[in-house]
């Protein structure tokens, strides 16, 4: 099975897995490191220090 997912979707997943870190199995923290890389590889370090801040920011303008 694949799925697609972009920009603030990956965001928003990866934050949510961050935010429940501890409680992760196996395949959830895999899922949360290659989202995480992704990040890494795509924003800049302060893009990707400021990346929830930012989230909440932007959720926050669209209601």
């Amino acid at each position: 099975m694949t799925v697609s997912i972009e920009g603030r979707e990956v965001i928003g997943i990866y934050l949510l897995l961050k935010r429940n870190e501890a409680r992760l199995d196996k395949t959830l923290a895999s899922t949360m490191a290659r989202l995480e890389r992704t990040l890494y590889q795509e924003l800049s370090v302060e893009e990707f220090e400021r990346l929830e801040e930012e989230y909440l920011r932007q959720s926050d303008a669209r209601k």
